[in-house]
């Protein structure tokens, strides 16, 4: 079963930061960039969401 996880590049950043999301099937793990970025304070981390 695959499983897709999504986290800030630097967490801990004062400015906008990427998003990557790490990518798991059959004991493969990819780590790929969105193209996207965000401030980690608008990020929940438990939800992976914005």
């Amino acid at each position: 079963m695959a499983s897709i996880s999504f986290l800030l590049k630097e967490p801990n950043a004062t400015k906008a930061t990427p998003i990557f999301a790490f990518l798991s099937f059959d004991g493969q793990r990819s780590k790929i960039y969105t193209g996207l970025r965000i401030l980690p304070k608008q990020w929940l981390k438990a939800d992976q969401l914005a």
